[in-house]
C-alpha cells in the first residue's frame, strides 16, 4: 500500500511539475496510457483551484 501511495504522489508531482504523461508512463512502467491517465484526473482539479492573478 505505501509502495501505491509513493507512485501516485511521484506521479502527480511530475505531472504537476509539466512532465508529459506518456513519460511518466515509461518511468512507471504502465503499459497502458490509460493506467497513467488516472493521475491527469488529480492534476486538473488542482489546477483549477489555482487563481490567475491577472484575472
Amino acid at each position: 500500500m505505501a509502495s501505491h501511495i509513493a507512485r501516485h504522489s511521484y506521479a502527480s508531482h511530475l505531472l504537476k511539475g509539466g512532465v508529459h504523461v506518456f513519460t511518466i508512463q515509461v518511468l512507471l512502467s504502465h503499459n497502458a496510457s490509460i493506467t497513467t491517465e488516472m493521475y491527469t484526473h488529480v492534476a486538473a482539479t488542482t489546477f483549477k483551484s489555482i487563481k490567475n492573478p491577472l484575472a
